[in-house]
């Protein structure tokens, strides 16, 4: 769903048990308006102009129901 997105790379890993998605947003290089399109991701008008801090962007994906893995 991230395919063509600037700035985003998505892996996708299957298991006997489970899928596990990574995906890698570069804040500098993202484009914003790109993600507007993806179901789950609420990104304004008026941040996807201006861009959005990497604060910002975790919570809207925490919001969406991303989890953050380290």
């Amino acid at each position: 769903k991230y395919k063509n997105i600037a700035g985003v790379e998505e892996k996708l890993t299957y298991t006997d048990t489970y899928a596990q998605e990574n995906v890698t947003i570069d804040m500098e290089k993202v484009d914003f308006k790109a993600l507007q399109g993806i179901s789950g991701i609420n990104v304004s008008a008026e941040d996807a102009k201006k861009g959005i801090t990497m604060a910002q962007m975790e919570l809207v994906m925490k919001a969406a129901g991303f989890k953050e893995v380290k």
